[in-house]
């Protein structure tokens, strides 16, 4: 029994694998219309169906952060504006090969009632050559992650619950960064520089505490107090990190529930971020809950489309395919580092919008390598990914500390409206930060009365 339940789950891999890389091909292919666009996404989201299907079973799939990034980029950047797009502004429209992006206004913060640019803006966004791209990268994403459940590591044995002295300085690391991160951004007039960097080290040390708290405390009053302490700590300048880590934390405790709902635990975990966006949305003068939700759920990420399509026509800069390589030195090392924040520069250049509009752009993590160092930037850029899927998903299955640092950094992960460049480099730092602090609260809760060996 149990060998055939082995054969049946390779044969849904492997063919998620197949679908995977047929979805890939869809960016290579000259064009499509709006038929074969709707066959990619359903392949996508079957590639998708069948991942879950085979690997969702020991809960293990659903809190890996990078299986969660593919089911982001596939809903929210895809399926999403596809079906709401043209019920509520008309069908769906080419993308003309003459058309100039500073033809439209941006579509941002001019809900409700859209330009007739806009208008025109919004019909183009499901089925164009950047939808298509996020279609390919779903694809792929799809095709590796079954390729690693193939061969799964031998899982670390769980470590005991913490309790006494590891929750005590867990509770200090929380509170210490916290509040400094606090302290550091409200008091002084604009941090910048290396006090900015500084503080913004902070963060993954936060939420590697929550995530030590959440994972090993013996009591759940105990983790939940931890989670929304934390929230309180990073609100609101990392509210979004705040949310996914919230969200991921509710997804692992549903899990863990005898006679589990895999259907509840993704739909009670998807409320988080909704709502948390709701609020951001509403707190931004939009007139009703309607209007937030479809400016946090549809037409936030239609902007990062509609900017995708344009890095695909412009000629690359012609920069170096490591380029991304850069952001890992230090600006100690390296005083004149260029700025990992382009988003000013690609919100004029892809977006259409003027030198007045004080306004960041996202082109997603496809359009950076795409944008720098053309088709060679890319295949960086795919093969430091593939490294990353490789290690997120052995520590995911492993268990133990390495679990416990990829669930404190799953917001980083997650995060695919992210410059490429920039991610990578909060993803390095974030790591090193997680770690040496779960270091230093093992070596502390261990160094107490209680823990020596005794010797006679």
């Amino acid at each position: 029994m149990r060998a055939r339940n082995l054969v049946t789950a390779n044969v849904g891999r492997w063919s998620a694998v197949a679908i995977g890389f047929a979805v890939l091909a869809g960016p290579f292919l000259p064009s499509l219309d709006n038929g074969q666009v709707w066959m990619l996404r359903l392949a996508a989201l079957t590639g998708v169906g069948l991942l879950m299907a085979v690997d969702g079973r020991s809960g293990r799939l659903l809190i890996n952060p990078l299986f969660l990034l593919i089911v982001s980029a596939l809903v929210f950047y895809s399926l999403v504006p596809a079906a709401v797009i043209p019920l509520l502004y008309g069908p769906v429209e080419s993308l003309g090969p003459g058309l100039d992006p500073k033809f439209f206004r941006f579509a941002g913060g001019h809900i409700p009632i859209p330009s007739p640019n806009e208008m025109a803006f919004l019909r183009l966004l499901p089925g164009s050559p950047g939808e298509v791209m996020v279609l390919g990268f779903v694809g792929w994403a799809t095709a590796l992650l079954s390729m690693l459940g193939l061969w799964p590591p031998r899982a670390e044995p769980e470590p005991e619950q913490e309790k006494g002295r590891g929750m005590v300085w867990a509770w200090v690391a929380l509170l210490g960064a916290g509040l400094s991160y606090q302290f550091g951004k409200r008091f002084p007039d604009q941090p910048s520089g290396m006090l900015l960097s500084l503080l913004d080290s902070l963060v993954p040390a936060v939420l590697l505490a929550m995530a030590m708290l959440w994972l090993r405390s013996r009591k759940l009053w105990h983790s939940v107090a931890a989670v929304l302490v934390g929230m309180a700590l990073l609100y609101p300048f990392m509210l979004k990190a705040a949310l996914l880590f919230t969200g991921l934390a509710i997804m692992h405790f549903l899990l863990t529930l005898r006679g589990r709902s895999l259907v509840l635990a993704i739909g009670l975990t998807a409320l988080i971020p909704l709502l948390g966006g709701m609020a951001v949305g509403m707190s931004k003068n939009m007139p009703t809950l309607i209007d937030a939700l479809q400016q946090k759920i549809v037409l936030r990420q239609g902007d990062t489309v509609f900017c995708l399509n344009f890095v695909q026509r412009q000629p690359a800069d012609g920069e170096s395919p490591f380029y991304m390589f850069g952001a890992l030195v230090p600006r100690v090392l390296w005083p004149d580092k260029p700025s990992l924040s382009n988003g000013g520069d690609y919100a004029r250049r892809y977006c259409g919008m003027g030198n007045t509009v004080h306004h960041s752009a996202s082109v997603t993590l496809l359009g950076e390598p795409l944008a720098r160092a053309g088709g060679w930037g890319m295949v960086v850029a795919g093969a430091i990914m593939t490294i990353l899927f490789a290690s997120v998903t052995w520590a995911v299955r492993r268990g133990g500390r390495a679990q416990i640092v990829v669930f404190a950094l799953a917001p980083y992960v997650i995060d695919f409206d992210q410059l490429f460049g920039m991610y990578l480099a909060l993803l390095i730092r974030g790591v090193m930060v997680a770690s040496v602090v779960l270091i230093l609260i093992e070596i502390m809760s261990r160094s107490g009365p209680g823990h020596h060996t005794n010797s006679g």
